[in-house]
């Protein structure tokens, strides 16, 4: 996975071949995330740890411009959707 921007337009998300990742921000009052990435053994897992914190990701599709990430917070059940466009 390469550079992968939010379609909101406002992160863009980089995912190294090292099993690290970095989120960016277009506003500047935010700090970017660093952290670690790794899938689970059948590939439908993405798992983002930053400070000790793990986030795992369920991937509903992926090609070589889009993910497409499912996960739960206190919010419902959510879609984030990052292309290379």
């Amino acid at each position: 996975l390469d550079l992968f921007t939010a379609v909101l337009g406002i992160s863009n998300w980089t995912f190294n071949e090292d099993g690290t990742y970095t989120v960016t921000y277009d506003a500047s009052a935010f700090d970017p995330n660093n952290g670690t990435w790794t899938l689970n053994t059948d590939e439908t897992e993405l798992t983002l740890t930053e400070d000790g914190d793990a986030e795992v990701y369920s991937i509903q599709s992926i090609d070589e411009g889009t993910l497409v990430l499912q996960y739960t917070d206190s919010t419902g059940t959510n879609t984030l959707t990052l292309s290379t466009e």
